[in-house]
């Protein structure tokens, strides 16, 4: 009693349920578009082979959400979803979902504990990427120490494609990092509080009429202010709240709100002990007003009012940012299905940007941070709105019994530089059988060019890159499979500017790699195994030809594993989950200095060739345990205590270095090193809910 067994069924609507026990069952069967069939079936010690007809049904709202929204991009290549369980295993001592992410195949950043906002992907500049959440565009979604703004106790899941996606996602050449909020709970009050070393939250959630309305509200707050209360005068304050309301008018429609509001505040001014002389004040909200309606049995539609805000003002040596930026967006995504084989989906948005900003800063060619000889102090203005407005298509179609098209189209039209763009993009699918397919994917991916670029140069066009994915994966049962990639993606027209700050379409660059990843999404051992072969290069600013890609990662190995104890058979003291988290990768080129110049009575650092060596391998683990205990007269609550590790073994990894220069002209070389062995210990409470 109570065991349940699980399966899906392949592409001729066959599927199989192995190692049962002899046993009366009930069989439940569900299908969108048809009527839940439960069927009763007796097994005795054989194989039965059972025929079943279910009847079609008329679209129910709910499935009808979890369906269509993932319609078009579940047949997209490179495409990967986290869950609840893997974000909670790997978001680390920062309390951040990147942290998880940051582990997928083909995804690389600093990989610090806290560092520098940027996220690369398969060769990609960080501004390449479109972060997602609940559809609204985040422009910035990371506080300065660089964690994400994203809450994960927040979350449903985050859909990652780093290559390959559909028509319905533009302005991006990299990847889509797409984040869904959950609801809160419609039926009984929930709530939660974490405290650790590091940050605290809590989150709460109930129905305000029963299975009608509902709130959730989540907050966080790093312990920044209080670690460095003894060391700093101003200690850096970081916080955000996320809420969510969710309203199901009727069986056909249902109304969401979405609303994120952060606080990130550093001041260093009077400090001598860290980042001298800087100052900065970040301000993001956002909002969302989410309309799903179903139209009929074969037409889904979800309509979106969007706002994003930014409001940054940063001061540092030589640098001055501030930037006061909100978009305002309209977004339809209309899904149709005229048959079981033929799935169509379509939408526009449309939008305005206001943006104000003045900005100095330095550029150099050679990814040093630091003055040298091909420094450029750059200031830019701008203080103009912009319309741009899309429209895209996509059609899915099974030809043939194994093979299935995917292709899509989409225009982009910009007003400031009055051009348009359109983007094709075809996928095909072949089943080899019942458990492994093979995709082939191309299409053209467009990233407008910045505001202050074309006010400056009104004639550029958008950059350009062409993706081809080849992937082949197998299935060993749902939720267990095995992934194989190579892509090559082609950049062109990139928008690069010179010595005389002159933008033009001049910037080009490729990147090609092979990936592979082994992932088990469910179950007590669950987590993924990835390697990466990659090489990156890139002609960027300033630079005169193409050079290695500054973040060219050649190999990179990735493991996220977390197991879960049998309760049964588990003492009082013995943990409940171990997570663990390793990663790999050779390390970075870097441009080496070589000598340094004292002409005109100043002296300069003189480089060598751009971006000539590489930077030692970097490796790093991190460890997490938990104990899990059910609190309560009925076990309904719950309160987890846990310990992490980052960087177990205190590896030294190079991730930049300081050059010095003696009275005799000698240059000395420093090297700043990741985060060492940092210890945290946590604990949770849960009320109605507990964590298994």
């Amino acid at each position: 009693m109570g065991t349940s067994y699980n399966s899906s069924s392949d592409y001729k609507g066959e599927f199989n349920l192995l190692k049962i026990p002899a046993g009366d069952y009930t069989l439940a069967i569900k299908a969108f578009g048809f009527t839940p069939t439960l069927q009763p079936i007796s097994l005795v010690d054989q194989s039965i082979k059972t025929d079943l007809k279910i009847p079609s049904q008329s679209i129910q709202l709910n499935e009808t959400i979890i369906v269509s929204d993932n319609i078009i991009e579940k047949t997209s290549v490179s495409q990967m979803e986290i869950n609840q369980t893997q974000i909670e295993s790997g978001k680390g001592i920062s309390n951040d979902p990147m942290k998880t992410i940051n582990a997928l195949p083909g995804v690389a950043s600093d990989n610090n504990m806290y560092g520098p906002a940027a996220i690369y992907v398969r060769g990609g500049e960080s501004f390449e990427n479109l972060f997602l959440l609940d559809n609204i565009r985040m422009p910035f979604p990371f506080y300065f120490f660089g964690q994400s703004v994203i809450n994960p106790d927040m979350l449903e899941k985050a859909e990652v494609l780093t290559g390959g996606w559909g028509s319905n996602y533009g302005n991006a050449m990299s990847s889509v990092f797409n984040f869904s909020t959950r609801n809160g709970n419609m039926e009984k009050f929930k709530a939660n509080a974490d405290l650790s070393v590091f940050y605290m939250s809590a989150l709460v959630e109930t129905p305000i009429i029963k299975n009608k309305l509902s709130i959730i509200i989540g907050a966080r707050k790093s312990n920044f202010d209080v670690l460095f209360s003894t060391v700093l005068p101003k200690p850096p304050k970081m916080g955000d709240i996320t809420g969510k309301l969710a309203w199901n008018i009727n069986s056909k429609n249902k109304l969401t709100f979405t609303s994120l509001n952060v606080q990130d505040r550093l001041n260093f001014l009077d400090s001598n002990v860290l980042f001298t002389g800087f100052y900065a004040n970040d301000r993001i909200n956002a909002q969302n007003l989410q309309l799903h309606s179903v139209i009929s049995n074969k037409a889904y539609s979800k309509l979106s009012i969007m706002h994003s805000g930014l409001d940054l003002k940063a001061e540092g040596p030589d640098v001055f940012i501030y930037i006061k930026f909100n978009n305002y967006g309209l977004r339809e995504d209309l899904s149709f299905y005229p048959s079981q084989h033929v799935k169509i989906k379509a939408g526009f948005e449309v939008n305005r940007d206001d943006e104000s900003t003045h900005a100095k800063e330095i550029y150099n060619s050679t990814d040093i941070n630091i003055t040298d000889t091909t420094a450029l102090t750059v200031e830019r203005k701008v203080n103009k709105p912009n319309h741009w407005a899309a429209i895209y298509g996509a059609y899915e179609r099974t030809l043939l019994e194994r093979l299935k098209f995917s292709g899509g189209l989409r225009m982009e039209l910009n007003e400031l530089n009055n051009r348009y763009d359109i983007s094709p993009r075809i996928t095909l699918s072949y089943n080899l059988n019942s458990k492994s397919f093979i995709s082939a994917n191309w299409g053209l991916f467009t990233q407008s060019a910045g505001a202050y670029q074309a006010i400056q140069n009104p004639r550029i066009i958008s950059n350009q890159c062409y993706h081809y994915i080849l992937s082949y994966k197998y299935n060993f049962k749902p939720g267990y499979f095995m992934r194989m990639e190579t892509y090559y993606k082609d950049y062109k027209n990139l928008v690069i500017f010179d010595s005389t700050f002159a933008f033009s379409n001049n910037g080009k660059g490729n990147s090609k790699g092979f990936e592979f990843t082994l992932m088990k999404e469910s179950g007590r051992l669950n987590g993924w195994l990835t390697y990466g072969l990659s090489q990156a290069e890139r002609r960027r600013n300033l630079q005169t030809e193409v050079y290695p890609f500054f973040f060219d990662q050649r190999h990179t190995v990735n493991a996220l594993v977390s197991y879960r104890l049998k309760e049964k058979k588990r003492k009082w003291f013995v943990p409940t989950r171990y997570a663990l988290q390793f990663r790999y990768n050779t390390g970075a080129p870097y441009t080496p200095v070589v000598s340094a110049d004292s002409t005109g009575g100043k002296l300069k650092l003189i480089t060598g060739n751009i971006n000539s060596l590489r930077n030692p391998d970097y490796n790093n683990l991190n460890v997490k345990i938990q104990w899990h205990r059910t609190l309560g007269k009925r076990q309904k609550h719950g309160m987890m205590y846990y310990m992490e590790i980052w960087n177990l073994y205190s590896s030294k990894n190079v991730i930049g270095r300081l050059y010095e220069i003696g009275k005799n002209g000698v240059i000395s070389t420093k090297n700043n090193y990741t985060v060492s062995f940092i210890f945290n210990i946590g604990l949770k409470f849960s009320i109605n809910s507990n964590f298994n």
